[in-house]
């Protein structure tokens, strides 16, 4: 199993600029490292100094996704989904990008990197792409820093996990508070500024469930969800003055949503 346990940090100097290389010790493979944004790569005990571009990485990953099991069975979809998680754990553990940390802003450019390809690659199957981000989602006190980076990176290189994103991860960034947390919220943000309709898969349902002060707050920040958030909300008390269908909010709570946004 690929966990922090099994992971050891190490710092290299090269033409007097520190390389840092995260080696996964069971299987001799890089899983993150920094040159140039670019990555190393790594075999046995000795580094070859040689980049490590995205290509080679992505072949790295479907080395260690085939290594633990046929592409189909749960250990190769569990293999994926763990290495999704550690990178994005490791990323969100760095200072936040503000920092004027030279060495960091490399790694974490290196983590962006590592998420793309991660996303991109058909080594990681969507399934084990949602898994890992609801999972993510649903972690309290709350996400990991880096998550919202994750999904805004599914939603544009997996088109097939917009319904996930609307429907299960964003109403449990919701539920947990998202709007507490200043640098998740502005991600929170703009992912409602993708999802916003009309038609779905959208995230009007859990926009709307937000509690009213940080509803008021979205509003002007996004300002195309006003109207649409209030034809939504209009919609879900015609369905339920002629009973068709349940709601996720009960009718008061639509008329309440519905003056603060006005």
């Amino acid at each position: 199993m690929l966990s922090f346990k099994n992971i050891k940090y190490v710092i290299l100097s090269c033409h007097n600029n520190k390389q840092v290389v995260l080696l996964d010790k069971n299987t001799k493979y890089v899983i993150l490292s920094c040159h140039n944004t670019n990555f190393l790569s790594y075999h046995g005990g000795v580094p070859d100094h040689q980049p490590l571009g995205c290509a080679e990485f992505e072949r790295a990953v479907r080395y260690r996704c085939n290594a633990a099991g046929k592409v189909g069975a749960e250990a190769h979809a569990a293999a994926a989904s763990e290495l999704v998680e550690l990178v994005e754990r490791y990323g969100s553990t760095l200072e936040p990008s503000g920092s004027t940390n030279a060495g960091l802003a490399h790694v974490r450019r290196c983590v962006w990197a590592g998420l793309e390809v991660l996303c991109r690659t058909d080594a990681v199957g969507s399934a084990s792409l949602g898994k890992c981000v609801v999972k993510l989602a649903d972690e309290k006190p709350h996400p990991p820093l880096l998550l919202l980076r994750l999904v805004h990176e599914c939603a544009r290189q997996r088109p097939a996990l917009a319904q996930l994103v609307c429907t299960q991860v964003m109403p449990l960034l919701v539920r947990n508070g998202i709007w507490l947390e200043r640098a998740r919220w502005q991600g929170f943000l703009l992912l409602a500024k993708r999802n916003l309709g009309p038609r779905p898969p959208h995230a009007l349902s859990a926009l709307l469930s937000l509690p009213p002060q940080p509803l008021k707050q979205l509003c002007p920040l996004v300002p195309a969800a006003k109207p649409a958030l209030a034809a939504y909300a209009q919609q879900q008390q015609q369905s339920m003055s002629i009973g068709h269908g349940p709601s996720a909010l009960g009718g008061g709570m639509i008329t309440q949503k519905v003056s603060v946004m006005t």
